[in-house]
């Protein structure tokens, strides 16, 4: 188990949804972002 991992995936979400919200990037892209950071971060279950 790894906090610092899991706190490193939450702030890559937040930072993709403001990326998201500004129109920056797309629902697609997003969800493969999202998918990329999950294997890269391997957070705790309860982020993903």
């Amino acid at each position: 188990m790894s906090l610092e991992r899991s706190i490193n995936y939450y702030y890559a979400v937040l930072a993709l949804r403001l990326l998201l919200e500004r129109g920056l990037i797309n629902e697609e892209e997003y969800g493969k972002i999202c998918r990329y950071n999950a294997e890269i971060f391997r957070p705790e279950r309860e982020y993903i």
